[in-house]
């Protein structure tokens, strides 16, 4: 586990986007209201955390061991983490964070499995085992064509937000998330990117990749490399974490509305969002054709 210090603040910090910051706090209320996005909201959140971080109380985690395998369960419960700005809850033991509200299909969800409910303590620790203990408050579902197992979600009037397994798992190869969990092939419509500067400069310039064969090539690689922890990736002399080598966010929309997101990393790191202490390599020829196709598409 690794803590928070004054060197990697900052990066920690960039990777709150104002759709994480706004959902967390609409579902804390317990509101089903869709508000417009105001930008008080996110420096209200994160002058909230920097005080955290002055407390002392904040901590930053990345466990994947050496192997690439996620830690299960109780390599979080072990510890004491705080998870107050962590849209979050408990499902037969394993953690489920937030990846992304869904507007245009509420239908999406499927069976009710039960109520989550705000935990009154922020440590992961003090939950224990009881299903939905968590957050955030709403109504969990199963996603209709997922596997419980890999993602669930909370749905509300006008959309879903989707949560995605983080415990327990032990994936080898990049197939074994990528098409048995997501089905990435089977649901891909389009690949939408966005540059890091955009993303960090909450400008949203999203842009079509229309090159279908690169991509079908970009997925095919991605599905037979072998997963690597994210802490092996070699940093810069001016690197605090991995996140500062970032340079697209790749947005996968798939069939119902949910979107697989991904991060590129200079050097060809690729990372699912959703389970994102692992990652996979490209062939330097793979990663140099994304990076022409990402400049020439915009």
């Amino acid at each position: 586990m690794n803590y928070m210090n004054g060197e990697n603040i900052s990066s920690a910090l960039n990777m709150l986007d104002d759709d994480i910051i706004e959902e967390v706090d609409r579902l804390r209320s317990g509101s089903a209201v869709f508000k417009p996005k105001r930008r008080y909201v996110r420096w209200a959140a994160l002058a909230a955390c920097l005080c955290m971080i002055a407390a002392g109380v904040f901590v930053w985690f990345s466990s994947a061991d050496r192997q690439g395998r996620i830690p299960a369960d109780e390599d979080y419960l072990d510890e004491d983490i705080h998870a107050s700005l962590i849209p979050c809850f408990i499902y037969q033991g394993n953690l489920y964070e937030g990846h992304g509200s869904i507007f245009t299909n509420p239908d999406l969800a499927g069976e009710k499995l039960g109520t989550a409910k705000m935990s009154h303590s922020s440590l992961i620790t003090d939950w224990g085992n009881e299903d939905f203990t968590g957050t955030v408050n709403g109504d969990v579902y199963t996603v209709k064509g997922y596997d419980p197992s890999f993602m669930l979600c909370i749905k509300e009037s006008l959309s879903v937000w989707i949560f995605v397994r983080k415990t327990g798992w032990e994936f080898k190869k990049g197939s074994e998330l990528l098409e048995d969990k997501l089905h990435l092939s089977e649901n891909f419509l389009r690949l939408l990117y966005e540059s890091q500067y955009s993303w960090a400069q909450g400008l949203k310039e999203k842009h079509y990749l229309i090159n279908d064969e690169l991509v079908e090539k970009f997925i095919a690689e991605i599905d037979s490399a072998e997963f690597i922890p994210c802490d092996s990736i070699p940093l810069g002399a001016k690197e605090q974490s991995i996140f500062n080598k970032r340079l697209s966010h790749l947005y996968f929309d798939l069939k119902g509305g949910i979107e697989a997101r991904f991060y590129l990393l200079a050097g060809g790191y690729v990372i699912y969002e959703g389970v994102s202490d692992v990652c996979v390599k490209l062939s330097d020829e793979t990663y140099m054709e994304m990076l022409e196709a990402l400049e020439g598409s915009r």
